[in-house]
């Protein structure tokens, strides 16, 4: 009779006891059930653990998600402001870059020059090494430095598309008749890009040429 209970009791301990999951270390404990025999749910690491909170509740799903989304809102906005500080920064290195040849053209053909006179403070005549009668201006409708070599009956741009000139003055001195001065044109110019990354960003530039022909 003993045999017989010993045996039963071994029975009930045995319908108790834990299947193995897919993993082999890890054991599982319907909820519920305890008795003589039962073996203690523990995970994967050996530790004893909850079957009841196993899981993420719907809340700890949506606070998680909420800084997820946060961080990669940062960090998404970040990228873009560093894509757009370099566009702008290329865009100013070209703007700038065709406004430095333009100077220098302009400075290489006045030196060479004679008869300078302004007769308006953004407009410069004079007379080349080719006897050209060189007339350059600004043309503020549109933005550019515009050149011509037939005293002023046709004119031809010499910016580019991406350049908007905002000022183009010039400032001749020492062209009085017999002053002892040698002739000094200075040129101050500002400019921007044409893009909307660079409608606030002036460039402001400034240069004094002398002919080296002496003033006789």
């Amino acid at each position: 009779m003993i045999t017989k209970t010993r045996k039963q009791e071994n029975k009930k301990a045995r319908s108790f006891v834990i299947a193995r999951s897919w993993r082999p270390a890890c054991r599982h404990l319907p909820a519920g059930r305890q008795g003589p025999g039962a073996v203690i749910s523990r995970d994967c690491f050996g530790c004893p653990r909850n079957d009841a909170r196993s899981g993420f509740t719907l809340p700890e799903l949506l606070v998680s998600m909420g800084l997820f989304l946060i961080v990669v809102s940062i960090v998404a906005g970040a990228f873009v402001q560093s894509l757009r500080t370099q566009r702008a920064s290329v865009e100013l290195i070209a703007v700038n870059d065709n406004v430095s040849l333009i100077l220098e053209q302009i400075a290489r053909e006045i030196r060479t020059g004679i008869g300078f006179f302004s007769p308006d403070i953004s407009e410069l005549r004079f007379t080349n090494a080719k006897n050209q009668a060189v007339v350059y201006r600004l043309n503020m409708e549109r933005g550019t430095i515009e050149k011509s070599i037939d005293g002023g009956l046709n004119y031809e741009s010499m910016t580019a598309s991406n350049v908007n000139v905002k000022r183009f003055d010039f400032v001749v001195a020492g062209t009085a008749f017999l002053d002892k001065l040698q002739p000094r044109v200075t040129i101050s110019l500002s400019v921007a890009g044409r893009s909307k990354l660079l409608e606030d960003v002036n460039t402001n530039l400034q240069t004094t040429i002398s002919p080296r022909l002496l003033d006789s």
